[in-house]
C-alpha cells in the first residue's frame, strides 16, 4: 500500500518514509507526527562495506544521524521487521506509557 509522498505503508500498518522504488532510500524521514514508524536500511551491510565503501559510510552517517534525530523527537527503536524491506521499528515514547531516557 502507497502512503504519503510514495512511502511505503506495512500490513503492520506504520510508515517506511525512506524508501525510492522499492529500496531503502537516503533520504529525510520527519516520523510525520506517526506514533509508529519504520526506517529502511540495506539488508546486507556487510556485502555493501565490501561492494562500495563509500556508499556504506554514506548508510552509517545517515542512519545515525537519522535515529538521532527521531529519538530527539521521542521515538524509541522497538523492534525490527524485514518486510517489505530490512527496517527498524520505532514508536513514539509516550505509546509506551514512559520515559525516552535518550532525548536530550
Amino acid at each position: 500500500m502507497v502512503h504519503r509522498r510514495g512511502a511505503r505503508i506495512s500490513e503492520r500498518g506504520y510508515t517506511i518514509e525512506n524508501m525510492e522504488d522499492g529500496r531503502p532510500a537516503r533520504k529525510p524521514v520527519t516520523g510525520g507526527g506517526e506514533d509508529t514508524i519504520g526506517l529502511a536500511i540495506p539488508t546486507d551491510f556487510a556485502a555493501l562495506k565490501e561492494r562500495d565503501r563509500t556508499e556504506a559510510v554514506a548508510w552509517r552517517q545517515y542512519i545515525g544521524s537519522t535515529l538521532s534525530s527521531l529519538f530527539n523527537q521521542g521515538y524509541v527503536a522497538v523492534d525490527f521487521g524485514k518486510e517489505p524491506v530490512t527496517h527498524y521499528i520505532l514508536t513514539k515514547t509516550d505509546e509506551l506509557g514512559g520515559e525516552n531516557i535518550f532525548r536530550d
